[in-house]
């Protein structure tokens, strides 16, 4: 009976790992793709989230470069020119936060806009 029990409790525990760790892995995929915005003056802009880390953005005159880590319900990504950007997903969408340079991306932000997952 013992020995039964003691199966039982490594076979649920065992499952709760498994479905915790889906989950954390089920974060950092649902945030690669493509995201269509808006920059800190209103103006379009695109990000692109690739499975690898790194992260490209466009917007008129301008591309630009850098990397990005997720969260449990959040994006992060470093712009090469100091410029940090968070996607944060909420319920069926996502908005974006802009943080200047220097600026640490938690607290108030430069602007907000919403973003839209489109690939």
């Amino acid at each position: 009976m013992n020995n039964l029990l003691g199966r039982a409790t490594a076979i649920l525990a065992a499952s709760v790992v498994a479905i915790g760790l889906s989950g954390a892995a089920q974060a950092a995929v649902d945030f690669t793709g493509k995201y269509l915005t808006t920059d800190t003056g209103g103006k379009p802009m695109q990000i692109v989230l690739a499975p690898n880390g790194r992260a490209w953005g466009h917007r008129p005159g301008e591309y630009m470069k850098g990397a990005w880590a997720a969260g449990k319900r959040y994006a992060v990504i470093s712009w090469k020119g100091g410029w940090s950007t968070k996607l944060v997903k909420r319920g069926d969408h996502f908005k974006k936060f802009a943080y200047g340079p220097g600026q640490a991306p938690k607290g108030k932000p430069l602007s907000k806009a919403y973003a839209v997952k489109v690939q």
